[in-house]
């Protein structure tokens, strides 16, 4: 028998085939049935059912079709060749200096004798929105709780390495976390056609039910992420969207194991 439960807003908006954030306000503005973990406050990890999400779409789909919401993949589609015009918007309303494409992350969950351990791996462009060249420091950050560690971290121009950290060491220790930190390095801006990419692989040790999230550190235009975990795992789903995610939006991978 398939799921019904779908974990994480990344989760119940790919299953919506709309964007987590039009996902969050659905809940606030049109009652949209999700929910939390028992005395978990109102920013706990949410969850929803499938079949309770296809009885609201039925029940909502005159009122989405008549605002312009669209049903199923609509908004998707339309976002695709947005990122310039909400760029410039951006601009405009903040001081944009630098931004992030094609965000990629991988995360293979594997079973321990203690839990769960898993492998991450991202990649990414950076990229300079203004007309000026602009320092950048390539950061990861590991929470204690993670019991985690860093594999490596690499830089790459034009497709070509700059650095390669090897089990980097811990750049700064602070209340509750670690960061790791590679070169400083100036960026041209994207007009002059030079592309940026960074890399990285971690490590983190976490329980048999859990969930991991991570916040955008810039704003960042696409982002794909891939997930793996042994058959007697649940965890959650492949999920993709070529839209607008902000700085401070985090992404969310839940997993728990089949009793």
């Amino acid at each position: 028998m398939a799921r019904d439960r779908l974990d994480g807003w990344s989760e119940i908006a790919a299953y919506l085939e709309i964007n987590p954030r039009t996902a969050q306000r659905y809940e606030k503005d049109r009652d949209l049935p999700v929910r939390r973990r028992p005395q978990g406050g109102p920013k706990s990890p949410v969850f929803a059912f499938k079949s309770e999400l296809d009885s609201w779409l039925k029940d909502n789909e005159p009122e989405l079709k008549s605002s312009g919401s669209g049903g199923r993949s609509s908004e998707l589609s339309s976002n695709q060749d947005l990122s310039g015009p909400i760029l410039a918007r951006i601009s405009k309303l903040s001081n944009l200096t630098l931004y992030r494409r094609d965000y990629f992350l991988r995360f293979v969950l594997h079973r321990t004798r203690e839990g769960v351990r898993a492998n991450l791996e991202c990649r990414y462009q950076v990229c300079n929105a203004t007309n000026e060249r602009q320092s950048f420091v390539q950061e990861l950050t590991v929470d204690d709780p993670d019991h985690g560690y860093v594999e490596e971290m690499s830089f790459l121009v034009d497709q070509k390495p700059i650095y390669f950290l090897k089990r980097p060491s811990v750049a700064e220790r602070c209340l509750g976390y670690s960061i790791y930190r590679g070169r400083e390095l100036t960026l041209e801006p994207i007009s002059a056609g030079v592309t940026y990419e960074c890399r990285a692989r971690w490590v983190l040790n976490r329980s048999e039910d859990d969930f991991w999230n991570t916040h955008m550190v810039l704003p960042t235009i696409g982002i794909t992420v891939e997930t793996q975990a042994p058959p007697d795992f649940d965890i959650t789903s492949f999920f993709s969207t070529p839209d607008l995610v902000m700085t401070g939006e985090h992404l969310d991978v839940g997993w728990n194991r089949k009793r």
